[in-house]
């Protein structure tokens, strides 16, 4: 996002409000370096040091590039996490923790947030999309389907492939990756090219 916005500031004479006068001179009395760095850095200004008075005076005739980043986004960004596990559904460590944890949080703050991960049991809240995908992994094709539920604000997309079905049963701990802690199965790696296969798809 920032990386947009950077470039329709360093082509450009007016992004949203802001003009040639106003990025050459920088913002709040700050001169950047170049193009990239006064995006950046009237950002950073703009939304951290600018005193609120200052920012009542420019409201109506200058904005802060903080505003310039949102508007661009129209409403927040489409975020995609991908992963082996997502609490409550499958968890052995942190990962599972994070994916449970931080796409609701992304939401929250009106970013569209969905999750992929593969579908390791009967989950009895994930419905069945009908969606049925040919992902060509290694050498064959593999046919998948994909469960969906709707959850604190995120689209959770669960994959399902018998590989990932016979692993596991029940409770996962560390069966996800391996029968014992320390040991993986051999096909992991084929295992979750499809995971990232199918969430591509």
């Amino acid at each position: 996002m920032v990386a947009l916005v950077t470039s329709q500031l360093a082509t450009s004479g007016t992004v949203l409000g802001i003009t040639d006068r106003v990025r050459r001179a920088g913002f709040q009395g700050v001169r950047p370096r170049s193009p990239a760095d006064a995006a950046l850095g009237m950002r950073t200004v703009g939304a951290s040091a600018a005193p609120k008075q200052s920012r009542k005076a420019h409201r109506g005739t200058q904005r802060c590039l903080s505003m310039v980043v949102r508007a661009a986004g129209s409403g927040g960004m489409n975020l995609v996490f991908v992963g082996a596990e997502m609490a409550p559904w499958s968890k052995t460590g942190g990962l599972g923790d994070v994916l449970g944890g931080l796409p609701p949080a992304m939401a929250a703050n009106g970013h569209r947030v969905m999750v992929i991960s593969p579908r390791y049991d009967q989950y009895k809240d994930a419905w069945d999309t009908s969606v049925v995908s040919e992902i060509k992994v290694v050498d064959k094709y593999e046919r998948v389907r994909y469960f969906h539920c709707y959850k604190r604000g995120v689209d959770r997309v669960f994959v399902d492939h018998p590989c990932f079905l016979e692993k596991v049963r029940g409770k996962t701990k560390e069966k996800i990756y391996g029968p014992d802690a320390g040991t993986d199965y051999e096909d992991n790696q084929q295992r979750f090219s499809l995971l990232c296969q199918a969430a591509l798809e």
